[in-house]
């Protein structure tokens, strides 16, 4: 049986080893009452700039300013008229401004799927190589959400409350714009956590 691509977006694994004690380091910040577009658990986020900026929203591009991975939100809900908390915001049905809490630590580690495209250099039957260890990556990311989404769409799930964000492997270069590093193989992760 093949292996099926099922993303569920930027699983936090801990921080990297700095010689302090690890933490989710959520920061709260706010989503903006007017912003239409689903946020779901572990899809990055990026900061709104211009006049409305200081909210987050779904990442985009690497162009934009990346804040952090969404983790979970609490609003005020005009349908239940109470405050209601979420894995995910549906993109309505908040009476204010929404609060967001994202993990934005610097040395955050985070565990993604790739989406499979390929790079000559770093993936280039769609895996990522241990040669692309270092180099910068960018997220396949879609709006809206879905009860069934694609598989490699990177729409969110909204039955799991999950992100379809994936990893982009044709993307990988040394570009610092690009939101994510590589620092390595989840199968690297997995072999140590057998051999303990």
């Amino acid at each position: 049986m093949a292996n099926v691509l099922t993303p569920f977006g930027f699983k936090h694994l801990g921080n990297v080893g700095i010689g302090m004690a690890p933490s989710y380091e959520l920061r709260q910040r706010r989503i903006a009452l007017g912003q239409t577009n689903p946020i779901f658990h572990g899809d990055p986020v990026m900061t709104v700039t211009g006049a409305s900026g200081g909210y987050i929203q779904q990442y985009a591009s690497s162009t934009a300013l990346f804040a952090g991975v969404f983790s979970h939100c609490e609003y005020f809900s005009v349908s239940q008229q109470r405050k209601v908390r979420s894995n995910y915001w549906p993109g309505s049905d908040a009476q204010f401004d929404v609060d967001a809490f994202i993990i934005d630590a610097a040395f955050s580690q985070f565990f993604a799927a790739s989406d499979g495209t390929t790079v000559a250099t770093y993936a280039p039957s769609g895996v990522i190589l241990q040669a692309a260890i270092g180099a910068n990556i960018d997220v396949t990311i879609a709006t809206g959400g879905s009860t069934a989404p694609t598989a490699g769409s990177g729409q969110g799930n909204t039955i799991a409350q999950l992100s379809g964000a994936l990893l982009k492997a044709s993307s990988i270069a040394l570009t610092a714009t690009l939101p994510f590093r590589l620092v390595r193989p989840y199968s690297d992760f997995v072999a140590q956590q057998r051999r303990s």
